[in-house]
């Protein structure tokens, strides 16, 4: 849809967030993008109290835990079958099967998470759809060697059903020391 020499950018994310606000957020104009609009009923989220907080960052934490562990009934669950699309540091887009199959691969290598960290998080809220802003730091095992990654990730979730579902996420990578 966009040129790869626009996705290899440093402003790839900002083109993701905006595609994915436009088809998430409709009625909302390019300068007004960025603003949470008005709830349209009560079960319509405009901000996130501690409890609804808590159980996203939970469901953030399942999604990534659910990838590392091939954890299929989980990624069923919380990766929408319509409309998923992910986007890695190398600039490749993914649907949702090649995401399980990247995962089911990492398992059947033989790797394994040892541990994972969220040291900074930022949310914006638009009604039923949250972005989330956040470092990652995790550090996974394969054939006994162990390799720490790190981070930056925007990753977009969905209240739907009651449940918080993840349609869509780009992950940048930097070196760790």
């Amino acid at each position: 849809m966009w040129p790869s020499s626009l996705l290899s950018h440093a402003g790839a994310p900002a083109v993701l967030i905006s595609a994915i606000l436009a088809a998430t957020v409709p009625q909302l104009g390019e300068a007004q993008a960025m603003v949470p609009r008005q709830p349209s009923s009560p079960a319509t989220l405009r901000t996130l109290d501690a409890s609804a907080r808590a159980e996203l960052l939970e469901t953030r934490e399942q999604v990534w835990r659910a990838w590392f562990a091939y954890d299929s009934v989980q990624l069923e669950r919380l990766l929408p079958a319509d409309g998923f699309l992910a986007v890695g540091a190398d600039s490749v887009w993914r649907t949702r099967e090649q995401t399980f199959a990247e995962s089911r691969a990492f398992v059947k290598s033989g790797g394994r998470l040892v541990s994972i960290e969220f040291p900074r998080t930022e949310m914006q809220v638009f009604g039923d759809v949250v972005v989330i802003y956040t470092t990652f730091r995790f550090t996974t095992e394969h054939g006994g060697q162990r390799n720490t990654s790190a981070g930056n990730a925007v990753e977009v979730f969905e209240r739907r059903g009651g449940v918080w579902q993840n349609p869509s996420w780009y992950l940048d990578f930097f070196p760790t020391g």
